[in-house]
């Protein structure tokens, strides 16, 4: 049988995110998607760009920029080891995820941040279960 703590998730780990390696060496702590602050980070960005949304030439445009921003403000809270061309370190900044987020020549970067924030496994909460030997 299953029991509940088994199933249980850890709300710290869906908003602070857990740490998971990427490529190159590259770590990156990523929070789970669609946790409460990311809600309303979404329903923020919809309301404050209505009238974009409205433009249906330009509404997938804009809804996607919405969901990269959002995932760039809530959902990627950190990174370790990313350095530029030269070899300087760069720091985490929401900015600079958003930039990377909008260029195309990192779309596989954002696409892995969604793909691992959705892997409920990752947040769950784990209890060590000791075995008692009589």
């Amino acid at each position: 049988m299953g029991k509940l703590s088994d199933i249980r998730n850890d709300v710290e780990k869906m908003v602070n995110g857990v740490w998971v390696p990427y490529e190159a060496g590259i770590k990156l702590k990523i929070a789970r998607m669609y946790n409460e602050e990311h809600s309303k980070c979404m329903a923020q960005l919809n309301e404050e760009r209505l009238d974009d949304l409205r433009d249906t030439a330009h509404r997938v445009k804009v809804e996607r920029e919405i969901m990269r921003e959002s995932v760039a403000r809530t959902v990627l809270r950190d990174w370790e080891n990313l350095e530029d061309d030269d070899g300087k370190t760069i720091p985490f900044s929401v900015d600079k995820a958003i930039e990377l987020f909008n260029d195309p020549r990192y779309r596989d970067f954002y696409d892995f941040v969604v793909e691992t924030a959705l892997r409920r496994f990752l947040y769950k909460e784990t209890t060590k279960r000791i075995k008692v030997k009589n």
